[in-house]
């Protein structure tokens, strides 16, 4: 077996992952990437499952924030002159 890529919440030990929701969010933001390190060890996170059809806008600002880490990535030099 090898890591997955996709980011499940199953803390909530039913037969399905939990949605992902503010809670989610919040933590995707607060990381500059978001991994796991478990029984394969380290690796980063790239998709995710399941988001609700009643609650498009996490969908919306999690493409936004992904928008935005992407360009901090790409362009480091540039992000830390506009904050200062």
């Amino acid at each position: 077996m090898r890591r997955g890529l996709l980011y499940e919440d199953w803390s909530a030990e039913g037969a399905h992952p939990a949605m992902l929701n503010e809670r989610h969010l919040a933590l995707f933001e607060d990381l500059e990437t978001v991994s796991i390190r478990d029984l394969h060890g380290p690796g980063e996170l790239l998709f995710a499952r399941k988001f609700s059809d009643q609650n498009l806008g996490i969908l919306q600002r999690m493409d936004s924030m992904i928008q935005r880490k992407d360009q901090v990535a790409l362009y480091p030099s540039y992000n830390s002159a506009c904050q200062e």
